[in-house]
């Protein structure tokens, strides 16, 4: 299943996201009062946050990509028993030390892909994520990834 997820993935052009300045570091506050970041290429599936509404509905990334999302979620279903709703897909993304504040609970994170390094740090821990899916709570404890070499794409299943 890995194999056809990163076949999918390597078709699939992941965006440049400007709004996940936790993530890349804060660059500058929009007209809209929000805060934005620097360029990472980040995309979220499934359930996302409606800045309009206050509410949640499927991202338009999820409807132009559903076999992505299906098959992401058959995934996410055989690594982890957390309950999820939403997925994020980063890509040669090296997250600075952030904290999830719109996440609820435990998330799981899995590496994918042709790369050495790129350990996930949370709290005290280091530990490789490459093929290997670790559960952490993002909301609470401040991680982040360390440099690596190599086509990473990092996964993470959250509510």
């Amino acid at each position: 299943m890995q194999n056809r997820i990163l076949s999918l993935l390597h078709e699939t052009i992941i965006p440049l996201n400007y709004k996940r300045s936790n993530m890349s570091g804060y660059k500058y506050t929009g007209a809209d009062n929000r805060r934005y970041g620097y360029p990472i290429r980040s995309v979220t599936l499934g359930m996302v946050r409606c800045y309009k509404t206050g509410g949640k509905r499927i991202s338009n990334f999820t409807i132009c990509n559903s076999e992505l999302y299906g098959l992401l979620c058959e995934f996410g279903k055989s690594i982890t028993t957390i309950p999820f709703n939403s997925i994020c897909i980063n890509y040669n993304t090296i997250a600075e030390p952030h904290v999830d504040k719109y996440n609820s609970g435990v998330s799981c994170i899995i590496g994918l892909g042709d790369y050495h390094g790129g350990e996930l740090v949370y709290g005290e821990t280091k530990v490789s994520i490459h093929n290997n899916p670790i559960e952490f709570d993002g909301s609470k404890i401040v991680h982040y990834s360390l440099p690596f070499e190599g086509e990473r794409y990092s996964i993470i299943y959250f509510k």
